[in-house]
């Protein structure tokens, strides 16, 4: 069949090239597989573990599995009630048998996940879990176990990424006590998709001054052995996992690190050692029935070949459209590496792309994630790219790709259809997006080029459907993960690649457009190979078309229950078998010509449903071709083909029903399939009742096809009435609640403000006995002081602990000085604002990475007779940090300092210098005492550290006339405080957000506190985020909440709010529960009173 294929594409195509490329060979491949030290073996075939790999996929008690995941950073959703949503939304097509209990997530931030993942990746943030050298705790939203346990119910399977590094642009990708850290292993922030995030107190280990400097030392890993806190967070973590290995729990593999590069690699020693560390505290801490893993920045094997650290499945990553969301309509033209790549790599594992992009960031000032939805949209999902990975990495916007690649909510805003196919053609059998659900860069955990979002717009969008019917025919199509390549060819104008199954003899074509620059038609016949007619050019009549952007997968000799298809150019959804007859759903664009063929022993049909398409049966094999729309359904005897549209095979939910489909989306599972709804979140079976869980936002009327035992349908706990339809489903209709009909919240410029100077250290006779004394000389940062004396770094140069947010500077002179000169550094967008006893001198800004990348501002001010005093001056400085810089190019770039870089007191004709200087920052640094948000929730301004944030505060002497909407009239800052109570209605998921809208004439800067957690900082002359959605939980949907809005004005006539709204973001009609609880956190009189 193999060689008859190829005679006929050279034959059929004439000036094509046809190429035979082995993908994976039909014979075992176990010779070929490497087993690490010290791994207790999880090959197919050798071991009696319930997770095993071969060279095709992973293994679940022996069954094959497409994993499909998403990435997920449960960290950055600090309200653990709604992590089962958002992972009910991952796995919609998990249909269980048992009632669940529902969270609800603002339906635009995770609507968007209900996507088909029967998996779910996760970094884990040591930051939060080891915020100091004295405690790893796994509590609130923290805990672990309590993800794994909802993972677990949920029925999502879980590739677990603790660290000891993490991506995910965190301050840093480390926390900012890591900063001064001068040892190697931040070596990691280059090659790893983010930095350490080792603790803040990291800092206090200080090793040689520069990362290369590591070659005076003896290695990595006697740094590391000095760092009894990373292996014993580490054992933590493993000892809190195993209990949740697969088959007890959702857990099948373990990442040791990511993008880690072995010793022979760099040169340097100890790295190859710290990986096998990990490999070893793993297993010694119970983690024995699941594989370690590691995601390599690109093919560059790194721990796939024998020797320390080798781990039992290698992948890697990949982001091939970049992050250019200014030009969102340059796409990168595609490369076929995949295969090669894997070849020559892991022959004996399965393909796995443990990181592929799954949207694109934006950053301050840039264009917003509407751009980069438009740049990573449903087209290229479809697509897909096998990229080269030294050609993707040498654009300039991958350049600073992880330092900047995300910012809130990232999008399920897939990358193209067109890039996902083409894994599928390399016959990638571990997939997961990065991002899927990312969250919110809540407190100051951001790295410095990003904003507070991951992505703002987190709306249903077409990506979703796209993704789904990806989903849904991997599942449904057990050959895939058995398949050998064949061989690959070009026409003038497609490129397909052709993959075959030993074992049924189902043949898959990926076929695309030569170039993903084509946006028009692209019409051709294409040659394949069928049991039934042999080899032959279909479809017979008309043409196959790609639209611009593209992709489809081809079947021939597609079994489905007892039936095959012969061949089919309208795509596979997925198949099930209803009361003995095996129906398949196949469609295509509207307007599109298909045919799809199979072998019938009858000539009698039933046709129903729309017209468009017909059929035809000649010499028993039937025909259907035609241009679908709506859903057309031919029966002939035990077999149905239902034709569908594109639009509407995307509404369709698949539900699989069993007491094995807790993990297994496999088709030999009976399933359900429901049309119509929002959202269909789980079901129930009781009896011959289908109780159906979901949301809907508007009037919805539901098509449910399943067999025939399933005679009744509730929906949210009420009986639907039904009718039976001529397609063959149970027909019902659903409505809004009349409650969600007119749903207000409070205007905020109806309710009552109060606010106060945030500044008070402007006064002259301010006490500023109790702050902490900058008094230190020197750094062990590679990043010197450009001038003065001391060494004004945020942080450990002042024993300080001081790492986060925001900090005020106060230098004490005397003498005649006539001015002075500063360097102040806070990241990329920065700002700061200086002040001579009370009097201001001057704010400024940076710039975006996009622009010019100015992190570090250069201000020189000249006093005026009337600024100064008799006797001691005072010079404060006030700035902001947005997040600690990465390390992308392994030059200590991640150390670079927040805090005044440089000084000099000016006078005319004699040397001055400040007598002393004072800091203040976030209470208690490394050791806050919240012990729910932890320390990167909070700065150093006045009412952050009075705690005026915090539920409880009594704000009673605060000036009680006053709004941001009316602002100050000045340069400075002043904190705006409300309660307002919400009660919406019962049944209803209601995102909301707090709208402000960019003003450039009046620039200020704000920081948002909504019962005590900061969920927000905007920019307001920078952008572009200008709309900040606070997730159910934070915000108290049926209760009172406690607002304090941070008015920043960088210039003397001030600056106020022109809007500040509370708004919807979508009124939707849900099956979560009632109340989501707000999250337990401690208010004003247990950390301040």
């Amino acid at each position: 069949m193999k060689s008859s294929f190829l005679l006929s594409a050279a034959a059929l195509l004439g000036a094509t090239t046809a190429t035979l490329i082995k993908r994976q060979s039909p014979n075992d491949e176990s010779g070929k597989y490497v087993l690490p030290i010290n791994s207790p073996n999880f090959y197919h075939g050798q071991s009696s573990a319930a997770v095993t790999l071969d060279q095709h996929s992973l293994l679940l008690d022996g069954k094959r599995v497409m994993f499909f995941s998403g990435e997920f950073h449960p960290f950055r959703l600090p309200a653990p009630e709604l992590w089962y949503d958002v992972l009910q939304k991952y796995s919609f097509s998990v249909f269980l048998l048992h009632n669940h209990r529902t969270i609800p997530l603002d339906s635009r931030s995770v609507a968007r996940q209900a996507a088909g993942f029967n998996g779910v990746s996760i970094y884990w943030h040591w930051g939060l879990s080891a915020p100091n050298a004295d405690e790893v705790n796994f509590t609130y939203h923290n805990d672990i176990a309590a993800f794994l346990e909802v993972a677990k119910e949920v029925g999502v399977l879980v590739i677990a990424r603790p660290g000891p590094y993490v991506n995910a642009e965190t301050a840093g990708g480390v926390q900012a006590f890591s900063r001064s850290v001068t040892f190697l292993i931040i070596i990691q922030a280059d090659f790893l998709d983010g930095l350490p995030t080792f603790p803040f107190w990291h800092v206090r280990i200080l090793r040689s001054t520069k990362m290369h400097g590591i070659h005076s030392m003896s290695s990595v890993h006697d740094v590391l052995k000095d760092m009894p806190d990373i292996y014993g967070s580490i054992s933590e973590f493993a000892k809190a996992v195993a209990p949740y290995q697969y088959p007890d729990g959702p857990v099948v593999a373990i990442q040791s690190e990511n993008e880690f590069f072995t010793s022979q690699k760099l040169g340097i020693p100890g790295l190859s050692e710290h990986m096998q560390d990990i490999n070893d505290a793993y297993v010694d801490n119970g983690l024995t029935k699941i594989p370690t893993i590691h995601n390599d920045k690109n093919a560059g094997a790194q721990y796939s070949e024998p020797g320390l650290g080798k781990v039992d499945l290698y992948g890697w990553d990949g982001y091939p459209q970049g992050f250019d969301c200014d030009n969102p309509s340059v796409w990168k033209e595609l490369s076929t590496q995949h295969d090669a790549n894997h070849q020559k790599l892991n022959p004996a594992e399965p393909l796995a792309l443990f990181e592929w992009q799954g949207g694109a960031f934006s950053y301050w000032s840039g264009p917003g994630y509407d751009q980069c939805y438009k740049l990573i949209n449903e087209q290229f999902v479809n697509v897909s790219p096998l990229v080269t990975f030294d050609s993707a990495y040498s654009e300039p916007a991958l350049a600073a790709r992880y330092s900047i690649r995300f910012g809130v909510s990232f999008e399920l805003r897939l990358v193209g259809i067109h890039v996902a196919q083409n894994n599928y053609a390399a016959g990638t059998a571990i997939q997961n997006l990065y991002m899927t659900y990312g969250g919110t860069n809540w407190g100051n955990m951001h790295t410095h080029t990003i904003y507070s979002s991951y992505d703002e717009d987190r709306k249903l969008t077409p990506k979703v459907d796209e993704l789904k019917l990806q989903s849904y025919f991997l599942h449904a199509s057990p050959d895939y993960l058995e398949v050998g390549r064949v061989g690959v060819r070009s026409a003038s104008n497609y490129y397909v690649t052709h993959l075959n199954s030993p074992q049924t003899d189902a043949n898959f074509y990926v076929v695309r457009q030569l170039s993903v620059a084509t946006t028009s038609d692209t019409n051709f016949k294409l040659p394949v190979n069928t049991t039934l007619s042999g080899a032959i050019e279909i479809p017979k009549g008309g043409s196959i078309t790609l639209a611009g952007r593209e992709s489809k997968i081809i079947v021939t000799n597609y079994p489905f229950g007892n039936s095959v298809l012969s061949y089919s150019t309208a795509e596979v959804l997925t198949w099930t078998t209803f009361d003995g007859i095996d129906t398949i759903v196949v469609y295509a664009l509207e307007g599109q010509y298909i045919e799809t063929a199979f072998a019938v022993s009858s000539t009698e049909v039933e046709q129903t449903g729309a017209e468009g398409v017909s059929i035809d049966i000649d010499d028993g094999v039937a025909t259907i071709s035609g241009s679908p729309s709506g859903l057309t359904i031919f029966t002939i005897g035990n077999t149905r083909v239902i034709v569908a549209d594109k639009k509407t095979a995307g509404s369709i939910w698949v539900y699989h029903v069993g007491p094995d489909s807790l993990y297994d989306m496999a088709p030999d599972i009976p399933a359900v399939w429901v049309l119509g709804p929002y959202f269909l979140r789980s079901a129930t079976v009781e009896g011959s009742t289908l109780n159906l869980l979901g949301d809907i936002n508007g009037t919805t009327t539901l098509d449910v096809f399943a067999s025939s035992e399933y005679t009744s349908v509730t929906w949210n706990g009420e009986p639907v009435a039904l009718e039976e339809t001529d397609i063959g489903s149970l027909r019902g209709s659903v409505t809004l609640p009349d409650a969600l009909s007119d749903v207000t919240v409070p205007l905020l410029s109806d309710v009552d403000w109060v606010c106060a100077d945030s500044l008070p250290e402007l006064a002259l006779d301010f006490d500023d006995s109790d702050w902490v004394v900058a008094d230190k000389t020197s750094t062990g940062r590679p990043q010197k002081p450009f001038a003065g004396k001391n060494v004004l770094y945020a942080g450990d140069e002042q024993e300080s602990d001081l790492f986060t947010g925001q900090w005020v500077w106060r230098g004490h002179f005397g003498g005649n000085a006539t001015g002075v000169s500063l360097a102040i550094q806070g990241g990329y967008s920065f700002g700061y604002s200086a002040f001579i006893n009370g009097h201001f001198l001057g704010s400024d800004q940076g710039s975006s990475h996009s622009q010019n990348g100015v992190d570090i501002l250069r201000p020189v001010f000249n006093f005026t007779s009337d600024q100064l005093v008799d006797g001691v001056n005072v010079l404060t400085v006030i700035h902001d940090s947005t997040g600690m810089n990465q390390d992308y190019n392994v030059n200590d770039e991640f150390k670079e300092p927040r805090g005044i870089r440089g000084y000099t007191l000016l006078s005319q004709g004699s040397t001055l210098d400040f007598d002393v200087w004072k800091v203040s920052g976030n209470v208690g640094g490394e050791h806050a005492p919240d012990y729910v948000r932890g320390p990167y929730n909070e700065g150093g301004w006045w009412f952050e550290r009075v705690g005026a944030h915090l539920p409880g505060y009594d704000a009673s002497s605060w000036n009680q006339s006053c709004a941001p909407y009316d602002g100050l009239a000045k340069a400075g800052v002043t904190a705006y405080r409300t309660t307002f109570d919400l009660d919406l209605p019962v049944g209803s998921d209601i995102p909301l957000a707090f709208d402000f809208a960019l003003d450039s004439d009046a620039p200020h800067r704000v920081l948002i506190y909504v019962n005590g957690w900061q969920f927000g900082r905007f920019l307001s002359s920078l952008g572009p985020q200008t709309s900040y959605p606070i997730p159910e939980g934070i915000i108290n949907h049926h209760g009172t909440n406690e607002v304090l809005i941070s008015l920043w004005a960088l210039r003397s006539t001030g600056a106020k709010l022109t809007k500040l709204d509370l708004t919807t973001r979508g009124v939707i009609a849900s099956s979560k529960r009632a109340t989501v609880n707000n999250v337990e956190a401690p208010g004003w009189a247990e950390l301040r009173g």
